[in-house]
């Protein structure tokens, strides 16, 4: 069985809980947050579309990072082009203003 390091863990419930943060700003309707979101979606997609190439194993061992791929880019495509949420997006923006 492997061993869990300590390390590893605290350090992804950190980036968890700031993961969470950001999202709950961008519901707030915070432009800044929904900006970065978008990059740092866009890093991760560029990070895996490289991972896919570079990565020498059995197909089915890259399936995450196809997913990976994925919910990213539906992230990028809904956060940054999508009509109904930039309508939502600009709600959230008035109520958070009055």
């Amino acid at each position: 069985m492997p061993e869990i390091e300590l390390k590893k863990i605290i350090q992804q419930t950190i980036r968890f809980l700031l993961t969470i943060g950001l999202l709950i700003l961008v519901y707030r309707g915070k432009n800044w947050a929904r900006i970065l979101s978008v990059i740092l979606f866009s890093l991760g997609i560029l990070g895996a579309i490289i991972g896919l190439i570079t990565i020498k194993t059995a197909p089915v061992n890259k399936t995450p990072l196809i997913v990976m791929i994925l919910v990213y880019s539906i992230a990028v495509y809904h956060f940054w082009f999508s009509k109904s949420f930039k309508a939502f997006f600009d709600y959230q923006g008035m109520i958070t203003k009055t």
